[in-house]
C-alpha cells in the first residue's frame, strides 16, 4: 500500500511539473508577435514585441513615442513588418503603413491584406524617401518630426522619425603662423 502512494505522490509531482510547462508554452509562446526592422545607412534595427509592449504599458516614461530615428533628407529608409502567427488557426489582417505630421496623413507607404497560416510569419516591405517630406517641413526649424503608423486589424505601431538638414562641418581656417624675425647682426 505505502508503494503505491509514493508512486502515486510522484505521478501528482510530475503532473504538476507539465501543467506548469504546458501554461508557459500557452501563454508566452503562442499568439501573434510582430517586429519591425529598420535599414538606415547600412545598417538594420529591429524593434521587437517587447519594446512595443513596454512603451504601451509606460507611456510617460517614454513621452508617447515608440521609437525615434534621426535621419537627414535625402535618405532612403528600408522598412521590413514581420508578423508571426504562433496560433493553431490562420491569421487574416489589413496592414498599412503611412507617414504622418501631427494629424495630418502625408502619404500611404504601403496597404495590403496579409493572410498568415498557423505558425508560420509573413514578412511586408516598403521604403521611405526622406527627401519627399521636406516640402511638408519647416525650413526655419533644425529640425521636423514626422511619425510612421504601421496599423493592423489588432494594433497601430508609431515609429517617430526627426528629420534634419545634413550640416556639413566647416573647416577651420589655417592661419601660417608667422615666421620669427631674423636675429640681429
Amino acid at each position: 500500500m505505502k508503494k503505491r502512494i509514493k508512486n502515486l505522490s510522484l505521478y501528482v509531482a510530475l503532473l504538476c511539473i507539465a501543467g506548469i510547462m504546458v501554461i508557459f508554452l500557452l501563454d508566452a509562446y503562442l499568439g501573434i508577435y510582430d517586429t519591425l526592422y529598420i535599414t538606415q545607412r547600412g545598417s538594420e534595427r529591429p524593434v521587437g514585441f517587447e519594446q512595443w509592449e513596454r512603451w504601451e504599458r509606460w507611456p510617460e516614461r517614454y513621452e508617447g513615442s515608440a521609437y525615434t530615428a534621426r535621419v537627414y533628407y535625402g535618405e532612403v529608409l528600408s522598412f521590413r513588418y514581420e508578423i508571426a502567427n504562433r496560433r493553431f488557426g490562420k491569421y487574416s489582417t489589413p496592414i498599412e503603413a503611412s507617414v504622418w505630421k501631427g494629424e495630418e496623413r502625408i502619404s500611404t507607404l504601403f496597404s495590403g491584406e496579409e493572410t498568415i497560416n498557423p505558425f508560420d510569419e509573413v514578412a511586408v516591405r516598403w521604403t521611405s524617401e526622406t527627401e519627399r517630406l521636406k516640402e511638408y517641413g519647416d525650413p526655419a526649424a533644425p529640425y521636423t518630426n514626422y511619425s510612421i503608423r504601421v496599423k493592423t486589424e489588432r494594433v497601430e505601431r508609431r515609429i517617430i522619425l526627426r528629420v534634419e538638414e545634413e550640416v556639413m562641418p566647416v573647416s577651420p581656417k589655417v592661419f601660417p603662423i608667422p615666421s620669427p624675425p631674423p636675429p640681429p647682426r
